[in-house]
């Protein structure tokens, strides 16, 4: 039954997706739509896990584009994303802010990774503004982005905070 139902927000996210696509006229990520279109037995809960530099992934990784009318089409799931894995894909602070207006309503968060893509201060400042009290947030991984000292500091100030 489970199953089902992520089947169901899934298709739900892809057709968001593909409306959103049409309206800036955008060509959707084809290999994106694939994977939330590929069942998943043993998923009990909502993960967007694109890894860039996954074989099947890496001539389509997730420009700004893609997560700009992405991000928008997970908001009615929200709530139920566990698990975001968009590492080594081709997202900057455009695409970091889009995310991070995702990652204002997931409030059941336990693992975020953008590793590997060109996100800079800008981009990091919202992500981390996003994670602002976000207890459930146990893994985060920022690595091999451009934030600069600036960005690094307030991802230290969340994860801080987070702690106490």
């Amino acid at each position: 039954m489970e199953e089902a139902k992520i089947e169901v927000k899934k298709a739900g996210v892809i057709a968001s997706y593909k409306t959103k696509c049409e309206k800036i006229r955008h060509k959707p990520n084809q290999t994106v739509i694939n994977y939330l279109e590929e069942p998943s037995p043993q998923e009990e809960e909502l993960n967007f896990i694109f890894r860039g530099n996954y074989k099947l992934h890496f001539n389509s990784r997730i420009t700004d584009n893609d997560i700009i009318t992405l991000a928008p089409s997970f908001k009615s799931y929200a709530n139920d994303l566990i698990n975001i894995d968009l590492s080594y894909n081709k997202i900057s602070d455009e695409g970091g802010i889009a995310i991070a207006e995702l990652l204002t309503l997931a409030n059941n968060l336990r693992s975020f990774n953008i590793q590997g893509n060109d996100i800079e201060i800008e981009g990091a400042k919202a992500i981390s503004k996003a994670l602002f009290e976000k207890e459930s947030v146990e893994y985060l991984n920022i690595y091999l982005n451009n934030i600069q000292t600036d960005g690094c500091m307030n991802m230290v100030i969340i994860l801080l905070i987070n702690m106490i």
